[in-house]
C-alpha cells in the first residue's frame, strides 16, 4: 500500500490562492481582446498562464506543482484545439 499524502494548511492555502489567481487570469482576457493585436496576444498568453496556475494549484498540496502546471497547459491546448475544430 502507498502512504497517504500529508500536507499542511499552508500548502492548501497556497493551492487555493493559485487557483483563484488562475481563474481571474482566465476571465481577464475577455476585455483585452478589444485592444488590438497586442491585447489579443496578451489575452492568449494570460489564458495559458491561467490554466497552468489552476493546474499548479490543484497539485500544490501534494508537492507536484510543475506536473499540475504542465497538465494545465496541456488542457488549455486541448481546449484550443476543440474550439478551432468546432469553429470550422
Amino acid at each position: 500500500m502507498t502512504a497517504v499524502p500529508r500536507f499542511s494548511n499552508k500548502d492548501v492555502l497556497r493551492g487555493i490562492a493559485l487557483i483563484a489567481v488562475g481563474a481571474a487570469s482566465l476571465m481577464l482576457p475577455q476585455s483585452l481582446v478589444y485592444y488590438g493585436p497586442i491585447g489579443f496576444i496578451l489575452a492568449y498568453v494570460l489564458w495559458f498562464i491561467g490554466g497552468a496556475m489552476i493546474g499548479a494549484g490543484l497539485l500544490t498540496p501534494i508537492n507536484k506543482p510543475w506536473v499540475g502546471a504542465s497538465l494545465g497547459v496541456l488542457v488549455q491546448f486541448l481546449c484550443l484545439g476543440v474550439n478551432v475544430v468546432r469553429a470550422h
